[in-house]
């Protein structure tokens, strides 16, 4: 009995020593056992906008003895975590790390994890997040003009709105960037606005615009960029051209009559956009000519004309005709100039004469004159000699009448009695032109004398010069042939279109005195048309003299007398 209790204790004994063993082994086993793994707070997964300097966290990982658990941070663009591609932080106490001195890339997509460490560096690992960082601090969404907008106007009202990222408080301003024709943008239009809109005016027409907006902080970076927009604008019709209201006629020696249309040119700033860049519209004018007012597509007689001048041809003698210039752009804009109205010229033969003198009695004072009718025409074969003023107490003396070398004449019949009366007829200052009353007759005109000059043999050119170098050598023409001439510097007379010029002189008031001069050298004629270069304040004239080739037409003004010539209406 003894000895079985003895027994009993023994294996009790051992029981308990084993039982010891076994506590012991428990507890290594637990010292090499790894901390739980990290739950992952922030970045959470598919976390979109994240800092770029981010502060990682995470839920801390236990372990079986409470014992200190350090981390490791892993954070990279690759998702099997590769050393070289991967930004690593280890002895991390805490449950969330800021990296010092690392950044990440904005815009990007980043997976990150932690691994918890327990003691003899047993570890645990989290699971694998992603996220994506932020691409700017600040986003700028274009508004207004709608991307691709045509705008009826030729100015445009930008907008747009700004979107901060939170914590993003800095001072910005706004730089506007427009061009027309390209996106490409060298230096803003518009900048330091610190509003979110701005109106530009001064648009081209036909224009495509490309607009973008950027945000500056107070150091001069660029912290956002907006996309780039685009609105077109319409076309600007080009400027009207304006057609010149006097018209060159000449009648070629075929009996071919032409007229030369003038224009100044029309302005036109729109653009259009090629391969090599912008460039300016280019206007072509079409010309329209008509019997009447009412123009239609028939009447163009020239197209997409490129130059400023037209010639006419074969038009009809002695009618209206009426023109314009239509002023036209590439993209369909068209603008009328204005309408001018003017007679072509009665028929003339070049170089044909049909001539018949006869006579005509003036019933003014019964004075019988000299006619000749060349080709339909009829003029004064001699110098008018009506004298309408004589009375020296006038208080209208610029209108006196006188004859050659006479001074202040008191009566009507002194001025007829005096030889040169019969030889030369009167002199006249222009402004009695007006004052004649001159039934069924009237003064030559300029155009009138061109058309003799012409039938003279002048060229087109030289009828419409002034002064006499560049007027032809037909003076003699004109000439009564018991004139004299200067063999080396003039031509005989011939008198061919038989005007009987003489050489009477004329009258002339100026600083040095009144002076009649020029007797059997020269004289002047007036014609009734006035020079518009001179505000009207002078007439055209025609001057022949004994020591030249050419008929001289130039303008002169009141202060001088000169013979008239008359045309039968």
């Amino acid at each position: 009995m003894k000895k079985l209790k003895f027994l009993t204790l023994s294996l009790l004994a051992l029981s308990l020593i084993i039982s010891c063993r076994d506590d012991d082994n428990g507890k290594e086993e637990k010292d090499d056992a790894a901390p739980s793994s990290a739950v992952l707070l922030y970045p959470s997964e598919g976390t979109q906008r994240v800092s770029d300097v981010p502060t990682f966290e995470w839920k801390p990982s236990e372990s079986a003895n409470n014992e200190d658990i350090t981390y490791e941070l892993y954070v990279s663009k690759d998702p099997s975590f590769a050393p070289e591609n991967t930004a690593r932080a280890i002895d991390i106490h805490t449950n969330r790390f800021t990296f010092q001195n690392y950044t990440l890339t904005r815009g990007a997509q980043y997976y990150w994890k932690i691994v918890a460490y327990g003691k003899n560096k047993v570890k645990s690992e989290s699971k694998v997040f992603s996220f994506t960082t932020k691409d700017v601090d600040l986003k700028i969404k274009l508004l207004s003009p709608v991307n691709g907008t045509l705008l009826e106007n030729h100015s445009a009202d930008l907008s747009w709105s700004v979107q901060r990222e939170e914590g993003y408080t800095d001072e910005v301003t706004y730089a506007v960037f427009i061009r027309n024709g390209s996106k490409e943008f060298s230096s803003p239009n518009v900048k330091n606005l610190t509003q979110t809109e701005r109106s530009i005016g001064g648009l081209s027409g036909n224009g495509n615009y490309y607009w973008a907006i950027q945000a500056i902080d107070a150091s001069g970076e660029v912290v956002a960029q907006s996309e780039t927009f685009y609105f077109k604008t319409k076309n600007i019709p080009p400027t009207a051209a304006y057609l010149e209201p006097t018209v060159k006629q000449t009648q070629s020696d075929d009996n071919i009559l032409n007229a030369e249309l003038k224009w100044q040119k029309s302005e036109d700033d729109d653009k259009i956009l090629t391969e090599d860049g912008l460039r300016k519209e280019r206007i072509t004018y079409d010309l329209y000519l008509s019997k009447n007012s009412n123009f239609s597509e028939e009447n163009i007689i020239a197209a997409d004309l490129t130059s400023l001048t037209f010639v006419a041809t074969n038009l009809e003698f002695d009618t209206d005709y009426f023109a314009k210039v239509v002023s036209k752009d590439e993209n369909g804009g068209a603008t009328s100039s204005n309408v001018i109205e003017f007679r072509t010229r009665k028929e003339t033969k070049t170089g044909t004469l049909d001539i018949k003198e006869g006579t005509w009695s003036d019933p003014k004072d019964g004075k019988v004159y000299k006619t000749v009718t060349i080709n339909g025409k009829t003029w004064l074969a001699e110098n008018y000699a009506y004298v309408p003023y004589v009375d020296q107490s006038s208080s209208d003396k610029i209108k006196l009448c006188s004859v050659y070398g006479l001074e202040n004449p008191a009566t009507k019949e002194e001025i007829v009695s005096h030889p040169n009366y019969r030889k030369y007829g009167v002199l006249y200052t222009s402004d009695v032109i007006e004052d004649l009353n001159l039934d069924g007759w009237h003064v030559a005109t300029d155009e009138e004398w061109k058309e003799l000059e012409k039938l003279s043999g002048m060229q087109e050119s030289e009828v419409n010069a002034q002064g006499y170098k560049y007027r032809g050598k037909t003076m003699h023409k004109f000439v009564n042939e018991n004139e004299r001439f200067d063999s080396f510097k003039a031509t005989k007379p011939t008198n061919e279109i038989p005007l009987n010029i003489v050489y009477g002189g004329y009258f002339r008031s100026n600083f040095r005195g009144n002076v009649y001069t020029g007797e059997n050298n020269f004289t002047y004629i007036w014609t009734s048309t006035k020079d518009k270069t001179y505000n009207l304040q002078g007439n055209f004239y025609r001057a022949f003299a004994y020591n030249r080739f050419a008929v001289e037409r130039d303008v002169k003004g009141g202060k001088y007398k000169m013979y008239i010539r008359l045309v039968k209406d």
